[in-house]
């Protein structure tokens, strides 16, 4: 069981943005998947419970903020406990303190350095 891959989950709507990410952390050697909206995160969270998600905020259907909530809050304790790496370009102070409150483990800005995401997901999982 220790060789297996960790499984992330990137919920972001911007196709070249996901492709990037999904191939950089494929060279890292995880396992990922991939969703564009809020309903099909939500889903995929559940149906897989990856190691980390990371998690935009804007977001057709359900935005990253009720995504974050509604994971914390779920009645699967493996599900609510799942990292979540907020990666988004709401740089402001007040989306940093709401995306604390709704459970976010962390807080990385786009444009992101790759190496401080890698980081980041490493501290986490």
């Amino acid at each position: 069981m220790n060789g297996h891959k960790k499984k992330l989950l990137i919920v972001e709507d911007d196709d070249a943005i996901a492709r990037l990410l999904s191939m950089f952390l494929r060279e890292q050697k995880f396992e990922v998947s991939v969703a564009q909206d809020g309903e099909a995160a939500l889903q995929e969270a559940k149906s897989t419970t990856p190691d980390l998600i990371i998690l935009d905020l804007i977001l057709p259907s359900l935005s990253g903020e009720e995504i974050c909530k509604a994971i914390r809050e779920d009645d699967d304790e493996e599900v609510a406990r799942i990292p979540i790496v907020v990666l988004t370009a709401k740089s402001a102070d007040v989306d940093r303190i709401v995306c604390k409150v709704t459970g976010a483990n962390s807080y990385v800005t786009k444009p992101f350095d790759r190496q401080g995401l890698l980081e980041e997901i490493r501290k986490w999982i």
